[in-house]
């Protein structure tokens, strides 16, 4: 598993208080789900604004601010290379049974976090960049063409620059 160069411009949508907050601090609070789909980090659209705002509402958080920053590190994990995959697949196969459940007894829907939380301990990344089938929109009609949106989970806050309102 090779960890790569990345840059990107980066879409945050989140509520318009703690879009002051994050303004003002310059930091932004970690998704911490057992579910979050590329683990626990600060999660991004790459260079995609309109997706930042369809994945806020899609949660319900209506008065909202879309933010904008600089994205970059060294060490990023990218899931849509290749050779990355293919590890990636290995592993999960290798942790499926075990993590059945959530910390809370629940069914478990995905297990992408605890892989990428596990390949975290053993490779520590800075970013972790997958790209993902929009979930509400269907491809275009007689062809092989999906509306995607690639998403980027930040785990390192220092990856993060020129933060400013969107």
């Amino acid at each position: 598993m090779e960890l790569t160069k990345y840059e990107c411009v980066g879409f945050h949508a989140t509520r318009e208080e703690s879009a002051k907050d994050i303004l003002k601090t310059g930091k932004f609070i970690c998704s911490n789900d057992e579910e979050d789909w590329l683990g626990t980090g600060i999660y991004f659209f790459e260079n995609d604004k309109k997706q930042a705002e369809y994945f806020a509402k899609a949660r319900n958080i209506n008065v909202l601010k879309v933010l904008k920053a600089d994205i970059s590190s060294d060490k990023t994990l990218k899931l849509y290379d290749t050779e990355t995959y293919e590890m990636y697949v290995k592993y999960v196969h290798m942790l499926k049974d075990k993590y059945q459940r959530r910390k809370d007894k629940t069914k478990r829907k995905i297990i992408n976090s605890v892989a990428l939380e596990s390949l975290y301990k053993i490779k520590p990344y800075d970013i972790v960049v997958g790209i993902f089938e929009v979930p509400y929109m269907k491809r275009v009609h007689r062809t092989n063409i999906f509306p995607m949106h690639i998403q980027v989970c930040v785990k390192n806050h220092d990856c993060i620059s020129d933060i400013k309102e969107a």
